[in-house]
């Protein structure tokens, strides 16, 4: 059987995205994993941002923070878009 720490293993986005895909898309953390496992294969990426997008507006409508965690989301956002194919 395989584990959510598996899965987590073989895709290719850390943490912070993961959680930013879960929450903004409104998806498990497995369809998270999936998402992204073979994302630049697939194409999902957009949908993968797109859902990312999604976590940064409820992010910044909610951060109270001064700002910093809308800061957090947005460095993952752009460490994600560098390291994945968009076309």
């Amino acid at each position: 059987m395989i584990s959510l720490t598996d899965c987590k293993d073989m895709c290719s986005a850390t943490s912070d995205e993961l959680e930013a895909i879960e929450i903004g898309g409104h998806v498990s953390l497995i369809d998270a994993c999936a998402l992204t496992y073979d994302a630049d294969k697939t194409g999902q990426n957009r949908k993968a941002l797109q859902f990312m997008d999604n976590y940064l507006r409820y992010v910044e409508s909610h951060d109270t923070a001064d700002g910093k965690r809308s800061h957090e989301v947005h460095e993952t956002i752009n460490h994600f878009a560098r390291g994945h194919s968009l076309v």
